[in-house]
């Protein structure tokens, strides 16, 4: 079972800005060291890599798991994370519609 939390949170701030591969490592890193949360579901896990993916950062852990770092100010930092590597959303979803870039991206029913 995939653990997952979304934490996403609008920030105070008018205007976002874009956040740099550092500042999502930072984030990452501070996550796992100062959460409890994480510090709990998390625990003996490290940063592997970090890849930008669309309007987010994703950080793959070692042994596994990854964080999911929003890519601007706009939201906080951590909007996601699960103790499972990543794995590519199906086409279509909303998941892979922010993955992309694509806010408009809808799922079409036949």
């Amino acid at each position: 079972m995939t653990i997952a939390a979304g934490l996403c949170a609008f920030a105070i701030s008018a205007v976002a800005a874009p956040i740099s591969q550092e500042t999502a490592l930072a984030a990452a890193e501070g996550f796992l060291a100062r959460s409890s949360v994480a510090q709990r579901i998390l625990a003996g896990r490290s940063v592997k890599d970090v890849e930008a993916r669309g309007n987010l950062w994703i950080v793959n852990l070692e042994p596994s798991g990854y964080i999911e770092i929003a890519g601007s100010t706009k939201c906080a930092p951590i909007a996601f994370f699960s103790t499972h590597d990543f794995v590519e959303p199906e086409v279509g979803s909303p998941f892979a519609a922010k993955l992309t870039g694509d806010s408009m991206m809808v799922a079409e029913k036949e």
